[in-house]
């Protein structure tokens, strides 16, 4: 994955802190970064180097429940900056080939690595491989202290920027874009905000938005998953346990099994009664030393499949049945229920004349056609985690006009499996 993160000179809908999909593995913490040798006109050596330890600071300090950490390891000489793919975090003040372009102040190029890291609230992130900073070389720069003592000159404050380009290293996106109108101040005035003014360092102090969302990316977590010996996919009745670890100790739990019933235990047990899709939601509230009350959700979309043995849909006498086509061609209507998704993933269709087995066929709906006028017998199959069912019917087979021949509603239908050996098996024992 590789993102272009840009922070303009000079806002829809004011909303929180953005993502951009990428976060940092906790092993390769504290993140190591350098920077070129070329020294920026407008900045004394070495400046340079304090100005990108005061931003990384400012994380840190601002956001301690992210547990930030980053090591400064010195000066890649003769570096030919720009967009790479070598792993390495570095600064660049000298921009020969115009990346940045005019009206931006500093780019950060962010690569990922392609691995999946873990997915919440819908999103994937994948993790971070290297984030390089890149600062516009056709502007003047200014330091807090100059724009604290009346001394910028329409220059833009390096600190705020840098603060901000290590919010997008870190996997932050904007607070607000461009075209946003952004009435919120904590929105607006964020480091995240996707610009800033000339002599302007108020957004180098992160405000609670920044700290929010850098805190779901790095800050206290909690993760549960199934136990090894239960089944997320079966046939109701289904009893699931979880079990949990958090990366912080907490004061109170609250499990939302999706089915209305909830719970309060840490690692619980619960039973599905009925049939469908059910997504977990877990809500953690805790209390740290260094960040004080914090709290952390996570939300595990359709995480349990609970199964009946395959039904007639609602209204429907038969698991399926038939309409003539035209000539020995038929239609077969298959009418099992589908309301929950997944639990049929299994299907075989077997054609008889007398005993002998005359066609095998796997497909929802099929048409069937029949070598000869006679009398057949079709046989339904249909299985999932729940189990399987079965159906058949006797089919006059003759030649007819279109759609001249119809079956029965809901002829046929038998909660029985037929024990053939191209017929689907069952999962689960009942």
């Amino acid at each position: 994955m590789n993102a272009l993160l840009l922070l303009a000179m000079a806002g829809g809908d004011a909303h929180a802190w953005e993502h951009i999909g990428l976060v940092w593995d906790r092993d390769d913490f504290p993140i190591e970064w350098y920077i070129t040798d070329y020294v920026e006109d407008s900045l004394e050596d070495p400046y340079h180097h304090e100005v990108i330890e005061t931003a990384y600071s400012n994380w840190e300090v601002d956001a301690p429940c992210a547990r930030l950490n980053f090591d400064n390891l010195g000066v890649r000489e003769g570096y030919n900056q720009g967009q790479t793919t070598e792993g390495i975090n570095t600064f660049a003040y000298d921009d020969p080939d115009d990346q940045v372009g005019s009206g931006t102040l500093a780019v950060t190029y962010t690569i990922g690595t392609g691995d999946v890291a873990f997915t919440r609230g819908g999103d994937t992130y994948q993790w971070y491989l290297e984030g390089d900073i890149i600062y516009n070389d056709d502007l003047g720069w200014a330091t807090t202290e100059d724009i604290a003592n009346g001394q910028c000159n329409n220059e833009y404050s390096v600190e705020a920027v840098t603060t901000h380009e290590i919010g997008h290293q870190l996997g932050m996106g904007h607070s607000c874009e461009q075209n946003d109108d952004c009435p919120d101040l904590d929105h607006r005035y964020a480091v995240m905000y996707w610009s800033t003014g000339p002599c302007d360092n108020y957004q180098g102090q992160l405000k609670d938005d920044d700290i929010e969302g850098i805190n779901a990316l790095y800050g206290p977590f909690c993760e549960f998953e199934a136990t090894e010996d239960s089944e997320r996919f079966g046939g109701a009745p289904l009893e699931i346990c979880f079990e949990l670890n958090c990366s912080e100790e907490y004061t109170s739990i609250t499990w939302d099994f999706g089915d209305g019933n909830t719970s309060n235990e840490e690692s619980p047990c619960h039973t599905y009664e009925d049939k469908g899709q059910f997504t977990i939601n877990l809500a953690i509230e805790g209390e740290e030393e260094e960040c004080g009350t914090w709290e952390y959700t996570e939300r595990e979309q359709a995480f349990v499949l609970v199964c009946g043995e395959p039904e007639p849909s609602e209204g429907f006498g038969g698991l399926f049945t038939y309409e003539g086509v035209s000539g020995l061609t038929y239609q077969m209507i298959n009418q099992t229920d589908t309301s929950v998704y997944g639990c049929i993933d299994q299907i075989a269709w077997h054609v008889f004349k007398g005993e002998e087995l005359v066609q095998e066929i796997q497909a929802w709906s099929p048409k069937i056609e029949f070598a000869e006028e006679g009398d057949y017998r079709v046989v339904l199959n249909v299985g999932g985690p729940g189990g399987v069912s079965a159906a058949e019917l006797n089919i006059e087979v003759t030649e007819v006009s279109e759609g001249c021949v119809t079956a029965p509603v809901g002829a046929g239908f038998a909660s029985l499996f037929i024990g053939l050996g191209a017929a689907v098996r069952r999962r689960r024992s009942v």
